[in-house]
């Protein structure tokens, strides 16, 4: 087991890559892929915060992915609504806290409501992580949001500086990224926390997500120190 006293990261983020491949070579439809990619996130997120970790950023939905077939997105959506009421009472006993990373325009309703219960529910004064859910979220839209906040609160241009944009960004109050994991052997980052991960080292695994278990956690957090 990993052990607090390597200096595990603070804060992960993830880009669960490859569910739509993994369907495929077995030739199953896409939304196979994206179920099996969450029957295991759990065990993934118990092995990260033993592991030492307080502070994890998972990329569920980008901006781009609007541009996926319409059944393959209805698929995600009630995915995402049905793995927030089966998991939720499991991740309120860990005492994490659940932020929503992007913007609630565009979905459905289902999905606005399962996001805000996920918020409200575990808004503890006291939590013991953090697991942030980029879903319908693109960093560059995130910045030009901040930036245009700046704006039209007419901050002077001397006062603005990185701390004033860090704090107008969807990532307020968290870290900046250690450690960006990137499954499905991709060597991207996506528009995924671009602002945040200015200093984080970067993984790359050749194991889609959905075969992605919490030994690569392991493998991975040991190695840490020396990417």
């Amino acid at each position: 087991m990993y052990k607090a006293k390597e200096l595990p990261p603070r804060h992960v983020a993830i880009i669960m890559d490859g569910n739509g491949r993994w369907a495929t070579q077995r030739g199953k439809p896409r939304h196979e892929g994206h179920l099996a990619g969450t029957k295991h996130l759990k065990s993934i997120i118990t092995r990260l915060f033993e592991g030492g970790i307080y502070h994890l950023s998972l990329y569920g939905f980008s901006t781009e992915n609007w541009s996926r077939p319409r059944s393959e997105i209805r698929g995600i959506f009630s995915l995402l609504t049905k793995s927030i009421d089966r998991e939720l009472i499991g991740i309120s006993k860990m005492r994490l806290r659940l932020l929503h990373l992007g913007s609630k325009k565009n979905l459905p309703t289902s999905v606005t409501k399962a996001l805000d219960k996920m918020e409200k529910h575990t808004n503890f004064p006291d939590p013991k992580g953090t697991i942030a859910l980029a879903f319908n979220y693109g960093s560059r839209s995130e910045i030009l949001e901040a930036t245009k906040n700046l704006v039209t609160h007419n901050v002077a241009s001397g006062n603005i500086d990185e701390t004033l944009v860090s704090d107008h960004l969807h990532t307020k109050g968290l870290p900046n990224v250690d450690l960006l994991i990137r499954t499905g052997g991709e060597k991207r980052l996506s528009n995924f926390l671009l602002w945040q991960s200015v200093n984080a080292k970067f993984v790359s695994t050749e194991t889609l997500w959905p075969d992605f278990t919490e030994q690569h956690v392991e493998s991975i957090l040991k190695s840490y120190n020396q990417y």
